[in-house]
């Protein structure tokens, strides 16, 4: 519910910020065509004189908003339209300084200097606020860390666009060779992308952005003894990364240190993007230990914050029937089964995980009955 509060906050604002400078914005391009004379120019600048400024007020309201209350969006925005927004900053203190300074030296050249100013400043806030609505429209493309680049200049040609190439060998750094392993992972090429990240990391030993990404896969591939190797240096260079502390917390669950793994995972549920799945490791690790009771209390309450987390989901429905509480579990099955989510051997999986694998007859029995229930 918080998050639609203050979605709709930030639309208000930038509603309200739209329609009242959308005011001042027109005036400022039509300045040079309307205002021909002194006088006819002095009259627009009345016009919006005693509101220009507090128009633009419902802009830095709305950043403030969504700094605090979406963080993420905040940080991938600014950081993927920074030169953009960097030269809208710059038309916003050029059309404050134009409408100030108009009138300060009595000089043939200095108000008409301010008066282009002005005008231009304006057309080209509307030009960009445009450019950013379509780009928002159309969806940009946000990669897997929440990161994307969008080119401030384009060629103005419709149609596919050829791709960004990598530099030669030779010539990458560091954040090319993590470039092109991201590339292979998301293609599904994991045995390419770690002899690249390895290849990397032999000639930047050092890059923070290859340990990570070679941690994070090796992981994945159950190497975690090299996992640990490069996930731990790593994270003493950023003890709160909390994608280092829920992966490094992993590998190390697999080699049997599940103290430090959860002290990791309580680290990294401090996020809200590696909360429900640090939080269900914890709980994981909960079930392994034998406290079902804090295992199934701690997923239900990921289930709760995060009700489209299958993995969550098929988990809960395994604590329960271990707790001997069928029907609860049956009612759960049939909720993710309706909901088309959870595939039967996804549950099977995650019993194999926590080593309490129910028999085969009973395990569909209950399916059976559940898919019978749900028709």
């Amino acid at each position: 519910m918080m998050e639609i509060f203050w979605f709709c906050v930030v639309a208000y604002m930038l509603a309200m910020y739209v329609v009242l400078d959308g005011f001042d914005l027109g005036a400022g391009i039509v300045y040079l065509i309307i205002g021909r004379t002194d006088a006819e120019r002095e009259t627009i600048h009345r016009a919006i004189g005693p509101v220009w400024d507090g128009n633009e007020v419902w802009i830095i309201a709305a950043g403030g908003t969504i700094f605090s209350a979406f963080p993420l969006l905040y940080a991938s925005s600014f950081s993927g339209f920074y030169l953009p927004l960097m030269i809208v900053l710059w038309l916003l203190i050029l059309r404050g300084i134009a409408i100030e300074f108009r009138n300060h030296i009595q000089n043939p050249v200095w108000p008409p200097l301010w008066d282009a100013v002005f005008c231009f400043a304006s057309l080209l806030l509307a030009v960009f606020y445009g450019a950013a609505l379509g780009n928002v429209v159309r969806g940009v493309p946000l990669d897997d860390k929440g990161y994307f680049f969008v080119p401030l200049w384009t060629n103005f040609r419709l149609g596919p666009q050829p791709a960004d190439t990598p530099p030669p060998p030779e010539k990458r750094s560091d954040g090319d060779w993590a470039f092109v392993g991201g590339q292979e992972e998301r293609h599904g090429q994991l045995l390419v992308a770690w002899a690249t990240y390895a290849e990397g990391l032999r000639r930047f030993p050092e890059s923070f952005a290859l340990g990570k990404a070679a941690g994070r896969l090796a992981v994945a591939l159950k190497r975690y003894e090299e996992a640990v190797a490069h996930l731990t240096p790593v994270l003493a260079r950023a003890t709160n990364d909390p994608e280092i502390q829920y992966y490094l917390g992993l590998a190390l669950a697999a080699l049997g240190a599940e103290d430090e793994a959860r002290t990791l995972w309580d680290g990294a549920q401090t996020l809200r993007a590696f909360r429900p799945a640090a939080r269900l490791e914890l709980s994981r690790s909960d079930a392994r230990r034998g406290d079902l009771a804090a295992a199934l209390e701690r997923i239900q309450e990921v289930v709760e914050e995060s009700p489209d987390s299958v993995r969550a989901g098929g988990f809960e429905v395994i604590l329960l029937r271990r707790q001997g509480r069928r029907d609860e579990a049956r009612k759960q099955l049939r909720h993710w089964h309706l909901e088309g989510l959870l595939p039967a051997v996804q549950v099977r999986q995650q019993h194999i995980a926590i080593g309490i694998l129910l028999p085969a007859h009973v395990f569909h029995r209950g399916l059976h009955a559940a898919r019978g229930a749900a028709h």
